[in-house]
C-alpha cells in the first residue's frame, strides 16, 4: 500500500511538472488526457490486482500433474458412469456398485467393466441394456458380482 501512495504522489508530481512545462495548445489537451489516464490507471491498480490474482497466468505443468490429472479425470468419469448405470439398472432390480470404462482415445470408450449386486440373472440381457445405453456393442461390456 506504502508503495502505490508513493508512485500516485510520483506521478502526480510528474504530471504537474509536464503540465508546466508543456506549451498552451493540442499537445497540452493531449497529456492532460494521457497523464489523468495513467493517475486513474495508478488509482485503480489495488481494485485490479485483488482481481488478477496471485496465480501465474501460463503455470508450468509438469509430466507427473498431467498423470495426476488424467487419473483423476478417469476416477471423476467411473463414479458418473456408475451413478448412470445404477440409475438404468435400479428399475430392473439391480444395483451397480461400481463401474470402470476403458478408451482408446479421448472420447471413445472402448469396455466397460460393471459390477452388480445381485449377480445378474440373464448377464447377456443386462450386458445388451447397458450396451445400447452407452452405444457399445454387447461384448464390450463385463458384468462382475461384487468383490
Amino acid at each position: 500500500m506504502a508503495e502505490w501512495a508513493r508512485r500516485l504522489l510520483g506521478l502526480t508530481v510528474l504530471a504537474g511538472a509536464l503540465e508546466f512545462l508543456l506549451p498552451d495548445g493540442n499537445l497540452r489537451g493531449f497529456s492532460r488526457m494521457v497523464l489523468g489516464l495513467v493517475l486513474v490507471l495508478t488509482m485503480a491498480s489495488p481494485l485490479l490486482s485483488f482481481r488478477a490474482g496471485p496465480e501465474p497466468l501460463l503455470p508450468s505443468v509438469g509430466e507427473s500433474e498431467i498423470q495426476g490429472k488424467e487419473e483423476l479425470l478417469r476416477r471423476v468419469f467411473d463414479l458418473r458412469l456408475r451413478e448412470e448405470l445404477n440409475q438404468l439398472l435400479e428399475k430392473y432390480g439391480y444395483t451397480c456398485t461400481a463401474a470402470k470404462g476403458s478408451w482408446e482415445e479421448v472420447g471413445k470408450l472402448t469396455k466397460v467393466e460393471v459390477e452388480l449386486d445381485p449377480p445378474a440373472q440373464v448377464p447377456e440381457e443386462v450386458a445388451g441394456i447397458v450396451a445400447r445405453h452407452l452405444g457399445l456393442e454387447a461384448e464390450q461390456i463385463q458384468l462382475m458380482a461384487p468383490k
